[in-house]
């Protein structure tokens, strides 16, 4: 159970470096999240090919396999939208607005699958709204500018909708394949944004590609995979307190590596936001 444990935090720590390692890069937001996903997906399908699990999506159904597009291409925006976001606010504020999926899962189930809502999620959700209030206003005073939150906001759309579809398609799909043509997906709708737009795909620092490698291999191989294995042993409340405490890695090592110390307003805000995501975690 220790070693379940460490891996747990192994991938808190990786999944927390990300905006870090994103913030470092002199590519464009567009460039690094291509070669992020693009990498990510190369190594789940070879993992999945090596593992012989590609027979299940023999009998996918058509339905299904119309859902993993759509899942894909909505991990992609979550992706463009959020590494983009780093670029116009601070680490903290796009890291918690970001991390506020679970709010707009929960809004989509009731929505989109009429479930109903507990007294704990409705709190839960109040309580992040009005966290959610502060850090704009915080955004709106210190840079007179929305832009960051707006952006981290849709990648929290995209990887809201990208869970809701999971939740259904897993039940018929494995990981390493269902992972595979997800990523593999996103890849490609985010590789067509960049050349559209003339960016260039190479010849960037030997630095920038070192970046690119440890985004795709660390956060989004590592550090989410370490958080499904956690659920095979651990309570489901101990892997979603990590979750929520992704947002307090990332901002710790945004001061510490990049200088950057969170105002009060968005200390508050943020902490109003992680206590409504931990309830409605709990409830979800």
């Amino acid at each position: 159970m220790y070693s379940v444990r460490m891996m747990l935090m192994g991938g808190l720590v990786f999944v927390s470096a990300a905006s870090i390692l994103i913030r470092l890069s002199s590519a464009d937001p567009l460039v690094i999240a291509a070669y992020r996903m693009g990498i990510a997906s190369a190594i789940m399908v070879t993992a999945t090919t090596l593992r012989n699990e590609w027979r299940p999506l023999r009998s996918l159904a058509r339905r299904d396999a119309a859902l993993m597009i759509i899942a894909g291409i909505a991990l992609g925006i979550h992706f463009a939208t959020w590494i983009s976001s780093l670029f116009y606010t601070s680490v903290a504020v796009s890291v918690i607005v970001v991390n506020s999926s679970p709010l707009i899962v929960l809004v989509l189930s009731m929505v989109l699958l009429k479930e109903g809502i507990s007294r704990k999620g409705s709190v839960g959700l109040m309580c992040a709204l009005l966290g959610g209030a502060v850090i704009v206003l915080n955004e709106a005073i210190v840079r007179l500018s929305l832009q960051g939150v707006t952006l981290a906001f849709c990648g929290a759309l995209g990887v809201a909708l990208y869970l809701v579809i999971g939740r259904h398609v897993r039940k018929s799909v494995g990981t390493l394949p269902y992972v595979s043509i997800v990523y593999l997906i996103s890849f490609l709708f985010i590789v067509a944004l960049p050349l559209a737009l003339g960016y260039p795909m190479t010849g960037y620092p030997l630095a920038d590609y070192v970046i690119f490698f440890l985004l795709a291999a660390g956060p989004s191989c590592l550090g989410h995979t370490a958080y499904n294995y956690a659920l095979k042993y651990l309570p489901a409340p101990t892997v979603s307190a990590t979750i929520v405490a992704e947002p307090i890695g990332a901002s710790f090592l945004a001061w510490i590596v990049l200088g950057e110390v969170p105002t009060m307003l968005v200390i508050g805000g943020g902490a109003l936001v992680l206590i409504g995501i931990g309830l409605v975690l709990d409830v979800l």
